[in-house]
């Protein structure tokens, strides 16, 4: 009997203790902690593996990370930054930075497609990622027809639009 004496008193101290404790002291330590953290600043590079450069960012600790404008890089359109070196983790920009990083450019390469019209209208050059065709454009020229576009000035081979594009390709307007 003496026991559950002891143990039911113990219980209603620790009870009366609990109830009795201020909880907004702990609350406002660690708001002061959390402000604490977010005076601290973090710095964003960026590897823009071949591309033009960007500047290092300067991140609050707990804020979110401004998306910067993309690099460029001849011969290749950028698909986005990653937080891993191997491409695999895209960044999500709406994530909170607590800690300094590098993020890492993706590319997918192109080739150009440049239409020389000798002497016809303007067709706009194309830019053909790795592996896809090009898209058959029609040109004019007053007083001529006209016959097609080749892969050479002398006029031997007639493009084939159907055909995959993995280097720059330069075609040439043939009028008659």
């Amino acid at each position: 009997m003496k026991k559950k004496v002891f143990v039911i008193i113990i219980i209603l101290v620790n009870f009366m203790l609990l109830a009795s404790c201020n909880t907004s002291r702990p609350s406002a330590y660690l708001s002061s902690i959390e402000e604490n953290l977010r005076k601290e600043m973090y710095l964003v590079e960026f590897d823009t593996n071949g591309g033009s450069m960007v500047d290092t960012a300067k991140v609050k600790a707990g804020t979110t990370l401004e998306v910067p404008d993309e690099p460029t890089k001849t011969h290749a359109k950028f698909n986005g930054w990653y937080s891993d070196k191997e491409l695999t983790k895209e960044y999500d920009f709406s994530s909170l930075v607590w800690k300094n990083m590098t993020l890492y450019a993706r590319w997918i390469p192109y080739h150009l497609v440049k239409f020389i019209t000798i002497g016809g209208t303007e067709v706009e050059d194309q830019y053909i990622e790795d592996g896809y065709n090009a898209e058959l454009k029609e040109t004019t020229k007053e007083g001529y027809t006209f016959d097609g576009w080749y892969i050479d000035s002398e006029y031997t081979k007639k493009f084939d639009f159907s055909s995959i594009i993995t280097e720059d390709t330069y075609l040439y307007a043939r009028w008659i």
